[in-house]
């Protein structure tokens, strides 16, 4: 069963895994996850969410990054997805979908007035 949160506290492991879902993003290639980005991510949560996906074994195989922004007077708070991934071994079960909507909580807690989603041409099939 696959469990949706948002990142605290993390583990080697849990850097190994995200590192790993850059397979997800970039055709076969692992990412390098800096864990000081993660840990401003992870312990900065008025304005970032690391949001992942736990298979039974506590393996994360799905995750999305977002930040928040102040987009001006008139514009209000901004959320931005940075990355959107499930592991290719376990896509088309709905993953994306479960993640997808913890994003969509996340910004209705947030009171976010704005969404920018985008990704690289590269990655659009």
């Amino acid at each position: 069963m696959i469990q949706i949160e948002r990142l605290g506290d993390f583990t080697d492991k849990d850097l190994s895994d995200l590192s790993g879902l850059g397979a997800a993003l970039n055709g076969s290639d692992p990412v390098h996850i800096n864990p000081d980005n993660l840990r401003i991510i992870c312990d900065n949560p008025d304005f970032y969410v690391q949001i992942i996906a736990r298979n039974d074994d506590q393996s994360i195989v799905g995750s999305a990054t977002l930040s928040l922004v102040m987009g001006g007077i008139s514009a209000g708070k901004v959320a931005y997805l940075e990355d959107l991934a499930v592991s290719t071994r376990i896509q088309g079960q709905g993953i994306g979908g479960k993640i997808w909507n913890e994003i969509m909580n996340w910004c209705e807690q947030k009171n976010v007035s704005s969404r920018e989603f985008t990704s690289k041409p590269s990655r659009v099939d």
